[in-house]
C-alpha cells in the first residue's frame, strides 16, 4: 500500500494537535520544545518529508490552539462581566495582563527551557498577586494560567 503525502500531512496535524493538547502549559515559550522538535524530525525522516514543511504544520496548529484558548478566555471574562462577577474595568485589566504575559512568554524563545520556566514563574507569581489583590479568581484564567495557587481567592 502506498501512503500519499496528504495523508501524512493530515497525520502530522493530528499528532501536532495531540501533542499540543497534552503538552501545553503557559510557561512554554512559543518555540518548539526539545520533544516537539524531535517529533518533527522523526515525522520528516520517517515519511521522507521536508522538515520545514512539517515544522510549519506544527507551528500553524500551535497558533490555532493559542487563538482558540484566547477566544475562550475572553468569552469567559465577558460573561463574568455580564454576570456581575467582574467590572468591565477589571476585565479589561485582566485581559491586558494575560496578553502581556503571553507577549513576555513569546519574548523568551531564545532562552533555555529552565530559564523560561524560572522567568515565567516570576511573571505568573506577579499575576497571581495582582489577582489576589483585586479578588479575581482563577476561574477566569484557568486554561491560560493553569491551576489556581493555594492562596488564590476561592471561586464564589
Amino acid at each position: 500500500m502506498r501512503i500519499k503525502k496528504p495523508m501524512i500531512v493530515s497525520g502530522a496535524v493530528v499528532a501536532a494537535g495531540l501533542s499540543g493538547l497534552v503538552g501545553f502549559t503557559a510557561v512554554h515559550a512559543a518555540t518548539p520544545t526539545d520533544g516537539q522538535q524531535s517529533l518533527v524530525d522523526k515525522i520528516a525522516s520517517t515519511f521522507n518529508l521536508n522538515k520545514n514543511d512539517v515544522q510549519k504544520v506544527f507551528d500553524e496548529e500551535r497558533q490555532q490552539h493559542e487563538a482558540d484558548r484566547q477566544g475562550k478566555f475572553e468569552t469567559r471574562v465577558k460573561q463574568a462581566v455580564k454576570d456581575g462577577k467582574l467590572t468591565q474595568d477589571l476585565a479589561d485589566q485582566l485581559i491586558a495582563k494575560v496578553k502581556e504575559l503571553q507577549t513576555y512568554r513569546d519574548s523568551l524563545k531564545d532562552k533555555t527551557p529552565q530559564e523560561r520556566h524560572d522567568l515565567m514563574k516570576v511573571k505568573m507569581d506577579d499575576l497571581k498577586t495582582w489577582m489576589k489583590q483585586n479578588s479575581v479568581t482563577m476561574e477566569f484564567v484557568g486554561p491560560m494560567g493553569g491551576q489556581a495557587p493555594d492562596d488564590a481567592p476561592s471561586n464564589q
